[in-house]
């Protein structure tokens, strides 16, 4: 069955690294947690940067890889909550992300390879705080 596996990147140094496949939050469907982690290694996504000098010593991981044991969702969840719930509500605690309509809080990788990604929506009206971009 497919489920959505999530990684979620840790804050490096105090900074999230985004770029055009990766952002805070990454979810990939498939059919298990370490095929997620091979789809999350071609994105960019990478695990163990303490041990590979890619991330400093005084901070976790910026990445930590899934595990056999590591729980899928029907739909993409963070915390007991939907991904959509748990990004409006982060959206509405954080005044600096609302000034960032284009910015990417998360992208999610479907089994067809499709991309979608989560952005910032226009905050001035408040029933709509993400754009989706559907896949195609």
């Amino acid at each position: 069955m497919l489920l959505y596996y999530l990684l979620r990147q840790y804050p490096n140094r105090g900074d999230y690294e985004t770029n055009d496949n990766v952002a805070t939050m990454v979810a990939i469907q498939t059919h298990d947690p370490i095929k997620a982690n091979f789809i999350a290694l071609t994105k960019g996504i990478y695990f163990d940067g303490i041990a590979k000098g890619i991330d400093c010593s005084c901070c976790e991981d910026r990445w930590t890889a899934l595990t056999v044991k590591s729980k899928g969702y029907n739909i993409p969840k963070f915390k007991n909550m939907t991904l959509v719930n748990y990004l409006k509500e982060w959206v509405e605690q954080s005044e600096s992300l609302q000034c960032q309509s284009g910015h990417t809080l998360a992208y999610i990788y479907y089994a067809d390879g499709t991309k979608e990604a989560m952005t910032v929506g226009n905050v001035r009206n408040r029933y709509h705080f993400f754009k989706f971009q559907h896949p195609s």
